[in-house]
């Protein structure tokens, strides 16, 4: 039996009335570009500088090397500045499957549960005539121990660690939780006066909404210095 026309108009009709969003499914929108801000600390000379967002992997020796996130760069102008990181820039790190925790070389994470993976991005601003390279202890001009970091899962880690640290020798014991996903994750070190030489570290997950907040960039230094240092020697 031949269907009337008007029939098919009719069910043309009622896809695009009442079934619309199942004939023409609608993309969820993309996900939001994740903006991390920097300022220079008190006193700094205004600067026009490169941001670069690194991330820590292996290479094809299996040394531990940082690389950058392609096409991330920022800029500060004065003593304010910033780096945005697209979604499909973030995805494009977690595809290294040698990707690594910030300072794998040196921090010996014991994770709770123990097969969690985990990857951190790092900033560093540098001499803007040699923006189109990558950064090099020649051209660095300031750094955060701040990360933008994943896990495949929530954790808590802790770590120790004992040795010299230039003509120091010091002892440290790092402790850090991270939540499921990407999250930003601060720096804090604490140097009791009453113990020199002894360092608390703490590397936490921190509210999405600190993201609003300026990173303060400081001079190159070693992991137990930052804007965060309270007590004894800085």
């Amino acid at each position: 039996m031949k269907t009337p026309s008007r029939l098919v108009l009719a069910g043309a009709g009622l896809c695009m009335a009442g079934l619309l969003s199942s004939c023409f499914p609608v993309r969820p929108p993309p996900e939001k570009p994740v903006t991390v801000k920097f300022t220079l600390p008190a006193g700094a000379e205004t600067e026009k500088l490169a941001v670069a967002a690194l991330y820590t992997t292996r290479d094809s020796v299996g040394n531990v090397v940082q690389k950058r996130v392609d096409n991330a760069l920022g800029y500060v102008y004065g003593t304010e500045g910033s780096v945005t990181l697209q979604k499909a820039q973030l995805d494009k790190v977690l595809a290294d499957p040698n990707c690594l925790p910030y300072r794998a070389d040196k921090v010996n994470q014991v994770t709770n549960p123990a097969s969690v993976r985990s990857c951190d991005i790092n900033f560093v601003a540098y001499d803007p005539a040699q923006m189109t390279g990558d950064p090099t202890t020649a051209n660095l001009r300031y750094l955060t121990h701040d990360t933008y970091s994943y896990a495949s899962e929530a954790y808590t880690y802790t770590s120790t660690l004992s040795g010299k640290v230039g003509d120091d020798t010091v002892t440290s014991q790092e402790t850090g939780s991270r939540r499921a996903g990407w999250s930003l994750v601060t720096h804090l070190v604490l140097n009791p006066s009453s113990a020199p030489g002894t360092y608390q570290v703490t590397r936490n997950s921190v509210e999405d909404s600190q993201l609003n907040l300026s990173r303060t960039l400081h001079r190159p230094s070693d992991y137990f210095t930052s804007m965060s240092v309270t007590g004894g020697k800085q």
